[in-house]
């Protein structure tokens, strides 16, 4: 908010403390901010100094795994977009290459996480222009860009309106979340022109009132005590104390020259006790902690979970940058014949070298400490997942996300496959998984049948379970996930009877299918807490409308599916084969032996469906 409104109160009781250290630093922090707040006063455009925190997330789908550490209930989102783009084309990187999304999938992806991400999708009033409207949160402000590639100026409002009805279309649930403002952005650096640079002026002005409007409107802003003057002290003491290069300001300055106090850029909460305690700037553990969630909704630092506890990231953009360092690939870039071919090897495996990763947090000059504790936050995140392996040499990370999307599918023609079974929601909770929550689910399930022998396809990977001899393959697209067990083509070796009971049991006893759903249920219940009372479901495929409907048990038979769409009742095989109901649904003998060789052949194609097939090995003859 206007930096003029900083409440000084002196009087507070956790900084009145008869403490002699305690009441020299609320001394010298009450005046400092006095003199800062007269001479802001001073100022004849107070709208250049009003100030903000800004942190790009970068809108590349690469990002998307990223953001959870950065994201608070009470953030204001820019949505800025290419506007010489069709919603429908290819959205292109940097360089100009087309990726393998689409900028309506790319929104879709974007609004997703960040609206459903939302806890409690609260209303509010907002004056934006002396224009007074209804909103619900999370605030997101549709901004555009590439404006001078444009003609003329009716052609540039024309265009973003397209957008704008191109959104509500297709996001109708959302429309109370964006507001349009209509700021197109000239992003031509080399036009420099006067006109031009009154323009930029204009539009950021212009995108400086808007987010004021909405930042005044939000309740977490205490709009009639104003904010304890403690609260920034503690914010000032955890920036200004940081041991950076660059440029001090006056507050700072001022600090420094009067305070023997010196913060790191990561710390966890018995570290922040230390620092603060003895200046008097909290009374008890509760308080310091609402001090913290604050700073962190307002931006000023990261709060979050650092080795089980709880701490702290002084410099957000500092941890995303880092973050963005390991998980952007360069496309092509001059060095080390050994990095470039690991960048190659990288995207086509999915596989990350530590020795890879330690080389990027050496670069920006950490400690051993400080990169533990990165290393820590990745894991601890699912930005990474190590994967277990005897040669501890070349340690290796999980990262599926950074497969290149054209890599070979897998090939399963020597594999006998169920049919499938779906596993998600009702459209009308969630009409679609984002990446993120895909991607960590991934994550979840390496962590429990993790093991080296790993291989991964664009959105789909292929697990081995080391106990029971499966793999088990996940795919993802839309809402839903679908599995399927499969196993090597009959062996004369063995008995028959005895290969089909071993598939029976493992399948039943260990039930494959209830795992993954309750590993996908817990993730959406974190991190889509709107949708965190809706039940995940299994579903299966009507054979007479082909969509899915719930697989419930009803009177016409455990293994009989009435649809919820067209009234068809079917025999259900999926049911059968996953044993839904009970164990003795499962009848692998009778089912196989009605498919004809061709069926026994087909091998995995991505469909509209996440898929989730699991594999039973069987030794060559």
């Amino acid at each position: 908010d206007n930096a003029t409104s900083i409440t000084v109160q002196s009087s507070d009781p956790s900084i009145s403390d008869s403490n002699t250290d305690k009441f020299k630093y609320s001394q010298i922090f009450s005046q400092i901010y006095q003199e800062f707040r007269l001479e802001l006063q001073d100022q004849s455009d107070t709208v250049n100094q009003q100030f903000g925190k800004i942190l790009d997330l970068g809108g590349q789908p690469i990002y998307h795994i990223a953001h959870r550490p950065f994201i608070s209930d009470n953030c204001i989102y820019m949505l800025v977009f290419d506007i010489t783009q069709d919603i429908h084309q290819h959205v292109k990187d940097r360089d100009g290459n087309s990726i393998n999304m689409t900028y309506l999938e790319l929104m879709q992806e974007w609004l997703t996480s960040i609206i459903e991400g939302y806890s409690c999708g609260e209303n509010i009033t907002a004056e934006i222009d002396k224009d007074t409207d209804n909103y619900t949160l999370p605030i997101i402000i549709l901004v555009a860009s590439h404006g001078d590639l444009i003609n003329t100026e009716q052609q540039r409002i024309n265009k973003f309106e397209e957008f704008e009805n191109s959104l509500a279309a297709h996001f109708p649930n959302y429309t109370r979340n964006i507001y349009s403002s209509r700021i197109i952005f000239n992003c031509n650096p080399k036009d420099e022109t006067e006109a031009t640079k009154k323009h930029r002026l204009d539009c950021c002005r212009k995108l400086h009132n808007i987010i004021h409007g909405f930042v005044r409107s939000l309740p977490f802003m205490n709009k009639e005590n104003g904010i304890p003057l403690r609260w920034y002290m503690i914010a000032v003491m955890l920036h200004v104390m940081l041991d950076d290069e660059g440029d001090d300001d006056d507050v700072t300055t001022k600090l420094r020259d009067k305070l023997n106090i010196k913060a790191k850029k990561i710390m966890q909460l018995g570290s922040i006790q230390e620092l603060v305690h003895g200046c008097g700037l909290y009374e008890t553990d509760d308080d310091l902690h609402k001090i913290l969630k604050y700073l962190h909704e307002v931006g000023e630092i990261t709060f979050c979970k650092i080795d089980d506890n709880e701490g702290i990231i002084a410099d957000g953009s500092w941890l995303l940058q880092i973050m963005r360092r390991i998980i952007q690939l360069p496309n092509s870039k001059p060095g080390n014949l050994d990095t470039i071919s690991h960048y190659h090897t990288v995207k086509q495996t999915g596989k990350i070298r530590k020795a890879y990763i330690d080389s990027i947090l050496k670069n920006n000059k950490l400690t051993e400490e400080d990169q533990t504790v990165i290393m820590k936050l990745l894991e601890y995140y699912d930005i990474i997942c190590k994967i277990e392996s005897d040669n501890e040499d070349n340690t290796e990370f999980f990262v599926p996300y950074l497969l290149h999307p054209e890599v070979e599918n897998f090939d399963l023609s020597k594999y006998s496959m169920s049919d499938k079974l779906y596993i998600g929601y009702e459209e009308k909770a969630i009409a679609y998984m984002p990446d993120g929550i895909f991607y960590c689910l991934l994550v979840s399930c390496l962590k429990e049948w993790n093991h080296s022998k790993l291989e991964i396809f664009h959105q789909c990977v292929k697990y081995y379970l080391k106990d029971d001899h499966y793999y088990i393959i996940i795919k993802k697209d839309k809402s839903h996930i679908s599995i399927q067990y499969c196993y090597r083509k009959y062996d004369k070796l063995i008995p028959k009877e005895e290969f089909y009971e071993a598939i029976e049991k493992s399948i039943y006893e260990n039930r494959p299918h209830v795992l993954i759903k309750n590993k996908l249920s817990e993730l959406v219940q974190q991190r889509m807490p709107k949708v965190a009372k809706t039940s995940c479901n299994f579903y299966v495929k009507c054979i007479d409308c082909n969509r899915l409907t719930p697989c419930e048990s009803n009177a016409c038979g455990v293994n009989i599916i009435l649809c919820c769409h067209c009234d068809g009742l079917f025999d259900c095989i999926p049911v059968r084969d996953w044993m839904i109901y009970d164990k003795k649904s499962l009848q692998h003998k009778k089912i196989l032996d009605c498919k004809d060789a061709a069926e026994e052949e087909r091998t995995i194609t991505v469909n509209s469906k996440m898929d989730i097939q699991i594999l039973i090995h069987e030794p060559e003859s």
